[in-house]
């Protein structure tokens, strides 16, 4: 972080918390937790202390992998399980689990408020990366705070649904956990890669809501293109703001609703 009294740039400790998901040590955190790191120490359930590597990390959706160095460690390894965000229902009773505030190995209830939140993807992580783009964001009362960062959101069968990343200080009761199924597929591409690899077009989209009727098209048919980035593919190929864009690679596409603009 820059010092602004004196314009220095200082190291600072930051406290996250993170999932152990194969027995291998792997663990998957929030890339603003552990993705700009010089040195990761982590805490095991057992409270032994081990140090762990950076595999890779996708700040598009604020997600990070890291790796225990087990070789001077005599304990046993926790797996989570785990579960499949598709199946999280509104009212759904949940538990935060993580380090808010440094207070390790807390635990706090409550239920899913919804399951497909959407936020602007001009939401920038603290170290600058925007992030949100190609995710929703599911919707709890339970707290989190700072220190729950990376940490589980999960089901009352202990399955995770969720890695909670995001909490406002503007209200109370709001807490945002990315998907776990959006998760699995970041964390195959990060040991697959080292990273997510996606494509770019250079457009950006809109909802079609209440828009049907000036288009002409119909309802639940379609995406907006609200704008094309200047020489980009999309505009070498002669797309431009206000067309709708119906199909990809034959397969009918639509966004009537912005929770529908992440996939």
């Amino acid at each position: 972080i820059k010092d602004y009294n004196t314009g220095e740039l200082k190291k600072q400790t930051v406290i996250g918390s993170g999932i152990i998901f194969h027995p291998d040590g792997y663990v998957v955190t929030n890339f603003h937790v552990a993705g700009k790191a010089e040195r990761i120490i982590c805490t095991l359930n057992d409270r032994e202390q081990v140090p762990a590597e950076y595999i890779g990390g996708d700040p598009s959706t604020d997600v990070a992998v890291l790796k225990l160095q087990l070789e001077n460690y005599n304990g046993t390894i926790h797996v989570a399980e785990l579960g499949d965000s598709k199946l999280v229902q509104v009212g759904q009773q949940v538990l935060a689990m993580g380090s808010p505030l440094s207070l390790s190995r807390s635990v706090s209830s409550g239920v899913i408020s919804t399951n497909d939140r959407y936020f602007s993807s001009e939401y920038r992580l603290p170290s600058g990366e925007r992030t949100g783009r190609y995710n929703l964001w599911i919707q709890t009362d339970a707290a989190i705070n700072p220190g729950n960062s990376g940490g589980p959101l999960v089901d009352l069968d202990g399955r995770v649904i969720g890695i909670n990343s995001r909490a406002t200080f503007l209200a109370n009761n709001l807490g945002f956990a990315i998907p776990i199924n959006t998760v699995k597929q970041v964390i195959d591409a990060v040991l697959k890669n080292g990273k997510v690899i996606r494509s770019w077009i250079g457009v950006e989209c809109q909802a079609m809501q209440e828009l049907e009727d000036w288009f002409g098209t119909d309802i639940n048919r379609g995406v907006l293109v609200a704008s094309v980035d200047q020489d980009s593919p999309a505009e070498r190929v002669f797309l431009s703001a206000g067309d709708i864009i119906l199909s990809i690679n034959g397969n009918p596409v639509s966004a009537r609703f912005v929770e529908e603009l992440p996939a």
